[in-house]
């Protein structure tokens, strides 16, 4: 009996194979009447420009003929098309084929690539290859032609054809990209809880709670989606990757970004990138209806870049965080802690997070960071120096309050949904035949992750009550020097201080000697102009084999005045630095107090 194998192939999803199938198949009952034969049907949903190998169905079928080439007598198909829309790679694979000699029949012309004798018919194959060849350059200029007419379209501020916008955007009649008003609310509630320092994942929580609908709710309905997994468009909910995509994208600043030209694989391009698979794009910039302003937009993209990622049941204050910045290269520098025995305890450039893109500057040992500025300023009252009237202190914390409730009434969903989890797999066990030795090892694991989530809950209520607490302190003062005495008692408190008063403090590794200039820039009053704090520590100071003593020199602000350019990269040469900080420095080596020591 004869065995004969059709392949069908479509590019979109909007594309059926139904009609393919049923006209080959109609192909081979006439051309094989009176016979008895099998088919098998090899069907995919991909670009025909794909390479053969990430293809399935295909590699399925041409794998099966490398192992045994007797085993179809035929391959079908509509177009030498549906094999690949590449003239190189489809003649390949016809190639491969007719070594074989499998047929290969195009059931549209009647077309074959061997002749009775099962030999290469070589003016098939001839007009096959032109064929290809003109298929290939029409398909390009229609690209092309497509390519512009979508960028001009583009350029009009038009939409495109698809129902799926950007989340907070919308077609209007004539066709416009223009705001959808009430999509836009959660736009500016996604950057702002991000801004305040939710992370991608509880964003998307906060908004399934709400069960706010997603675009694919919106565009879709209930419509199959292939994803990773299949689903109903009703069933995609938020996720991490979507808020992610959502705060990294400039279309939200008003800056849409659109694919121009391809960049060949060595040339070097200094502008705008976009990314499509392997391929590398110059990116065309065209203006676009903001949601968020540029201030927030960017602000965001900061923190994205300098953002770690720990354990959610272990919380730690640093007490510095968001104030630092690199005076080598500009960029935020972050706290890096592994809390193990010989473990990063430090805060270093984010530079490092680019593979070779290190600018060199030195990483700070928190513990040595934290202790100095808190000893200068709190013990030995530098602060309240500088410091006037004010009442700053109270939103931030009130702010501080409201994004510890919405993690909490998260993390007690989260529990609510662990316990029901848990439910379930026990009666999973007690009515099927499920395999004790599985079920244990689930039920541990669901035991860990609930274990996880009750220590969380308890920390988010600690830090909900000493925040309270600290409103309430705050709310009660008499004047900044008592308060700021009695509020400075721990990291979270000390850390609302720093983040008020202080405007950011630049760290920067100056090559001669082992020394660490930080310069502390205040922000305090309505009236006062900006005050600064020079600092000289020793970069080499915790690594001392016996008792670390926390040491640190202090310069006069007024004769050493530091300019950054709008990168901030420090700009005074370190010869002057030395020079001014030589004839204007205390004598005085400060020693960190112990009692001012913040070991974390």
């Amino acid at each position: 009996m004869k065995r004969v194998a059709v392949y069908v192939r479509v590019s979109t999803m909007d594309q059926v194979f139904e009609r393919q199938i049923a006209d080959v198949k109609n192909y081979i009952h006439i051309e094989h009447r009176g016979q008895e034969f099998e088919i098998d049907i090899y069907s995919e949903n991909l670009s025909g420009y794909r390479e053969a190998a990430k293809r399935p169905e295909l590699t399925k079928f041409l794998d099966l003929v490398e192992k045994d080439p007797s085993y179809y007598d035929c391959l079908y198909v509509t177009e030498l098309s549906r094999l690949g829309r590449n003239p190189v790679q489809t003649r390949l694979i016809i190639e491969g084929l007719i070594a074989k000699k499998i047929q290969v029949c195009v059931t549209t012309t009647g077309a074959k690539m061997l002749n009775k004798y099962r030999e290469p018919d070589k003016i098939s194959i001839a007009v096959f290859q032109l064929l290809m060849e003109f298929a290939d350059v029409e398909a390009d200029t229609f690209k092309k032609r497509s390519a512009s007419g979508l960028l001009q379209s583009a350029r009009a501020g038009n939409a495109n054809g698809s129902r799926n916008y950007p989340y907070g955007y919308r077609k209007d009649e004539n066709k416009k990209l223009v705001v959808d008003e009430e999509e836009a609310e959660i736009i500016k509630e996604i950057f702002e809880n991000y801004k305040n320092g939710f992370g991608f994942k509880k964003i998307a929580g906060f908004l399934n709670e709400r069960k706010v609908p997603t675009r694919t709710n919106k565009a879709f309905g209930n419509q199959l989606m292939k994803f990773n997994t299949n689903k109903t468009a009703d069933k995609v909910i938020w996720s991490d990757k979507t808020i992610n995509d959502i705060v990294t994208n400039p279309l939200y600043k008003g800056l849409r970004r659109y694919k121009g030209e391809k960049l060949n694989k060595d040339e070097v391009y200094e502008g705008i990138i976009i990314k499509r698979g392997k391929d590398l794009f110059k990116a065309i910039i065209l203006d676009a209806p903001s949601i968020v302003s540029a201030e927030l937009f960017d602000e965001c993209n900061k923190i994205v870049k300098t953002k770690t990622h720990r354990n959610s049941a272990v919380h730690y204050e640093y007490i510095l965080k968001d104030l630092l910045s690199c005076g080598r290269c500009g960029r935020n520098m972050f706290a890096k802690y592994k809390p193990v025995v010989g473990g990063d305890k430090v805060y270093i450039c984010s530079s490092r997070l680019i593979k070779g893109g290190n600018c060199g500057n030195a990483g700070v040992n928190i513990t040595y960071l934290d202790s100095v500025i808190y000893d200068l300023l709190i013990g030995q009252n530098a602060l309240l120096d500088k410091i006037d009237q004010s009442d700053k202190l109270i939103p931030t914390v009130k702010l501080e309050i409201e994004k510890l409730k919405k993690e909490l009434s998260l993390a007690e969903s989260e529990l609510s949904k662990q316990n029901k989890r848990m439910q379930k797999l026990f009666i999973l066990f007690r009515e099927t035949e499920m395999d004790t030795e599985e079920y244990n090892r689930m039920a541990s694991q669901d035991k860990k992750d609930l274990s996880t989530i009750v220590k969380r809950i308890e920390i988010l209520k600690n830090s909900l009550r000493e925040k309270n607490e600290t409103l309430e302190k705050i709310a009660n003062k008499d004047k900044d020097e008592d308060f700021i005495k009695k509020l400075a008692k721990d990291r979270p408190e000390i850390r609302l201080i720093f983040k008020q008063f202080i405007k950011k403090i630049y760290i920067t590794k100056l090559s001669v000697g082992k020394d660490i200039l930080l310069d502390v820039h205040f922000q305090i009053g309505n009236n006062r102009p900006e005050s600064t704090l020079k600092i000289m520590i020793d970069q080499f100071a915790t690594r001392a084999k016996q008792k670390i003593k926390y040491t640190y020199k202090l310069g006069y602000s007024y004769a050493l005045v530091t300019q950054y350019d709008e990168k901030g990269v420090l700009l005074n040469s370190e010869e002057d630095i030395y020079s001014i900080f030589s004839q204007h420095m205390s004598k005085t080596i400060y020693e960190v107090e112990e009692r001012n020591l913040l070991i974390l």
